[in-house]
């Protein structure tokens, strides 16, 4: 993140965040290509005590680099996705929580690889006052990869929580999401090769007088890579 200090005092570059959420979705083949949706959101405001002298300065940029895997397979009989939605209700305070998520799968089947496909957080409420920004070291979300603990069943583990230096952080509830998928293919091993690809989006923002051209970026939120599928 970069404050613009043309808009006003810049006393750091970061910012009171309320809310972030990052997914992809609605992936599909258009001939030879695979285009997928992103999408990603940033709710700021204001420290909630307004204390500091630190005002809220409206231009900040921010740079976003998003790493995901597109899987690429001849779909079977025994090939499917299970979605998995993971939602926590608690206190900032409370720091990470990790938990056992446990799955039948079906017959003949057995889990490849478990991705997330979208996660996020937002404060809920600020001990009465009104501006829900706050002071994060840290965010936390990851699983780990599926094993099987039967002949039927499988397990993996979530986690997901902030982190936040609560000697001077105002005490906040919060809410997490993590939407997790996992690909079940036939139980006998699938050919994998591995293939590694680099994508630019950027777009214009002439309120906070950002332009992708002085990144030498051009302004377009899509941007195609080609790959040689065998």
């Amino acid at each position: 993140m970069l404050c613009n200090s043309s808009c006003g005092t810049c006393n750091s570059n970061g910012v009171w965040p309320y809310s972030f959420n990052m997914s992809i979705f609605n992936c599909s083949f258009h001939g030879a290509n695979v285009e997928c949706e992103i999408s990603f959101g940033l709710g700021r405001g204001w420290t909630p005590t307004h204390g500091g002298g630190k005002s809220f300065n409206a231009c900040m940029a921010f740079d976003i680099s998003i790493y995901f895997i597109v899987f690429v397979y001849k779909r079977s009989a025994a090939s499917t996705l299970l979605s998995d939605p993971i939602e926590k209700l608690g206190w900032l305070a409370d720091g990470v929580t990790t938990a056992t998520r446990s799955f039948e799968a079906p017959p003949g089947s057995s889990p490849l690889f478990t991705g997330i496909s979208s996660f996020g957080w937002e404060l809920l409420e600020t001990d009465g006052l009104v501006d829900r920004g706050r002071y994060l070291e840290s965010y936390h979300f990851s699983l780990t990869q599926p094993r099987m603990s039967s002949d039927s069943k499988f397990a993996y583990n979530v986690s997901l929580g902030l982190s936040d230096p609560s000697l001077t952080t105002v005490p906040s509830r919060a809410r997490y999401h993590v939407d997790a998928l996992t690909l079940l293919a036939p139980s006998e091993p699938l050919p994998m090769a591995t293939l590694q690809a680099v994508a630019t989006v950027c777009k214009d923002d002439p309120g906070t007088e950002f332009y992708c051209s002085d990144l030498d970026l051009n302004a377009s939120l899509i941007d195609t890579v080609p790959l040689q599928l065998n």
